[in-house]
């Protein structure tokens, strides 16, 4: 263990018995939020999460020191996270840790008919990675509604099941697929730009959206970057109704059910399009009837694929 001197950030104001974590020329107290959401990163259960991060609190305030640098709660951490859990969780909590440290940037990217979850699984991947950056493709089409006329590209007025509506007659194959794929390849300018700020600038970021079409790379040069790719699915078109239904019970109606209902025989052809690009590019696809199922699949390929590469 380690001493600090007193002029440290919150040094003062902390009671004696609570233990503070170093971390550079700043001492900040130990978090157990922080600390669960690391260890729910690597697939732990939310309630055994909590748990173990209690534990950890309650080894550090038996230590004799009031400070502890990071490498000494990552070593606390991995010793009861092995009492607790079991070598298997100890190497995920460390494959987790170099996710933190990575020299490229990561860019997950998680595409999905509309209706899959790609937000709600976005956002939950995004938080259990500590990443605070998150792109939908619908937001980067809307910008882009506001700078290019609906004369000039159609495409982009509409929503991706409804595509077909603008395109040219006599464009050859089933309209609601090119449709949707003319979009999907104007949006996709903007996804290219974003995920070329990322790697500038050096943040991850988590972009998710219909108009991530598998095979199709955002990158010239994936070698700059971590890039996990994976495609949510429903295998029941009945569950994958019964989504909309209940998104729009919880948004007050801001989505309208009736809407994608009354479309659901082209969204579910771009559900099953997307599926079969997936299929031929070799990007996973990820059932995504269980949401909390669905993040600790896209985080099992997280760790998995940046751990190789």
């Amino acid at each position: 263990m380690i001493r600090v001197s007193a002029h440290l950030i919150y040094a003062a104001s902390v009671p004696s018995r609570q233990c503070l974590v170093v971390s550079g020329d700043r001492a900040f107290p130990y978090s157990k939020g922080l600390m669960a959401q690391s260890l729910m990163a690597c697939g732990i259960a939310p309630d055994r999460a909590y748990r173990i991060a209690r534990i950890v609190e309650i080894e550090l305030r038996r230590g004799d020191e009031a400070f502890v640098t990071t490498p000494e709660l990552r070593e606390v951490a991995v010793a009861v996270l092995e009492r607790e859990e079991g070598d298997e969780a100890v190497s995920r909590y460390q494959r987790w840790y170099e996710l933190r440290h990575l020299e490229r940037p990561l860019i997950v990217l998680i595409g999905g008919a509309p209706g899959t979850g790609k937000s709600t699984v976005a956002t939950q991947v995004a938080h259990r990675l500590g990443i605070t950056r998150i792109v939908s493709s619908d937001v980067v089409r809307q910008v882009m509604r506001g700078v290019i006329a609906a004369e000039v590209l159609p495409a982009i007025h509409t929503s991706s099941f409804e595509a077909a509506d603008v395109i040219p007659v006599g464009s050859g194959g089933d309209r609601t697929i090119t449709g949707f794929w003319q979009q999907a390849d104007i949006v996709r300018a903007g996804l290219r730009n974003v995920a070329s700020r990322a790697i500038e600038e050096r943040f991850p970021v988590v972009i998710e959206g219909v108009h991530l079409v598998p095979g199709i790379p955002l990158l010239d040069d994936p070698a700059t970057a971590h890039v996990v790719e994976v495609l949510l699915s429903s295998s029941s078109p009945e569950q994958h109704q019964a989504n909309f239904v209940l998104r729009a019970e919880n948004t007050s109606d801001s989505r309208p059910a009736m809407r994608y209902l009354s479309a659901f025989h082209a969204i579910r052809q771009i559900h099953d399009f997307l599926v079969l690009e997936a299929t031929r590019a070799g990007t996973p696809v990820v059932e995504a009837t269980d949401i909390d199922a669905a993040v600790r699949s896209v985080m099992d390929l997280v760790i998995h694929r940046v751990a190789v590469t």
